[in-house]
């Protein structure tokens, strides 16, 4: 006979959702920053940072990947978040880059997302890497100009840190 206390996190869970799906609004099958995407920042110590590898055009318009890395760290640094190795889930970043055609500048898009262990509802025994809270930009830049791209990524960094204090205090 399984311990009922175990079982009732699961069965709020899938009561809240199936409350949503009630009063019209379907759960999220992705992360954002609200309610839900703030609460699963709660209580975390650090977080860890992977920042994907740019596009080579992007590299060679100002706009590096190592830059870009420093400055997130800063940034999450300064805002007493602490960033490790070894921590319970990560933050995601990624930037995407497009040339225009005529060659007169680029069109880019950035992604944040904080990844960590998930279990699944149906199955507590299943534990997965999901996303839980994610935020995006896009915009363009004209030739040469690229690099202020990092002023976009500082502001979604800006708002991750907005989020996890919102649920973790300073």
């Amino acid at each position: 006979m399984r311990n009922v206390g175990r079982t009732v996190p699961s069965l709020t869970v899938a009561l809240l959702s199936l409350s949503l799906v009630g009063a019209g609004e379907a759960p999220r099958a992705l992360a954002a920053d609200d309610t839900l995407g703030r609460a699963s920042l709660k209580g975390l110590k650090a977080i860890g940072l992977i920042v994907e590898k740019f596009p080579p055009e992007a590299e060679a318009e100002g706009l590096t990947r190592e830059q870009v890395q420093k400055d997130i760290e800063l940034r999450l640094k300064d805002s007493g978040v602490t960033v490790a190795k070894e921590a319970g889930g990560f933050l995601y970043v990624s930037v995407q880059t497009v040339k225009f055609p005529e060659g007169s500048g680029h069109s880019y898009s950035i992604t944040l997302e904080f990844a960590q262990p998930v279990l699944l509802v149906r199955d507590t025994q299943t534990l997965v890497l999901g996303a839980t809270w994610s935020l995006s930009a896009t915009g363009t830049a004209a030739q040469g100009r690229l690099s202020l791209a990092r002023l976009d990524v500082v502001n979604l960094v800006d708002k991750f840190v907005s989020a996890y204090r919102s649920v973790n205090g300073k």
